[in-house]
């Protein structure tokens, strides 16, 4: 939805259950054209899909949240600030989906620390 669009993967590295992506993002996207036109900000929203879009990347499958036991936004981000975000975290299967703990950080800041739980959807 916003792969390739909103944002691109120019990095991404697995390891078992873990991932860290480092993803690019657009800073010209329309979105910013509402959220907000003289100070762009992503979307806490854009934040949680780019973290689910690459959970699904990884898995080969198409997830919906089913529950955010946590989700703490620390910092905002500014796309014309920042350019590129590292998201890194782990996808620990459950007995109806997957666990995500996730972090959306640069060298600059940290942005989000996630935990959900994900299920697979058709």
């Amino acid at each position: 939805m916003l792969k390739d669009k909103f944002f691109i993967i120019k990095e991404k590295t697995t390891e078992e259950e873990n991932f860290k992506f480092i993803v690019a993002l657009n800073k010209e996207h329309k979105i910013f054209d509402g959220h907000f036109p003289n100070m762009p900000v992503v979307p806490g929203v854009c934040t949680l899909q780019m973290i689910k879009e690459c959970t699904e990347e990884i898995l080969g499958k198409k997830l919906q949240y089913n529950n955010i036991a946590n989700c703490k936004f620390s910092a905002m981000i500014v796309p014309t600030d920042v350019q590129e975000v590292e998201i890194a975290g782990s996808a620990t299967p459950t007995e109806d989906g997957f666990a995500i703990k996730a972090t959306v950080k640069s060298p600059e800041a940290s942005y989000l620390t996630l935990k959900a739980n994900v299920i697979e959807i058709a």
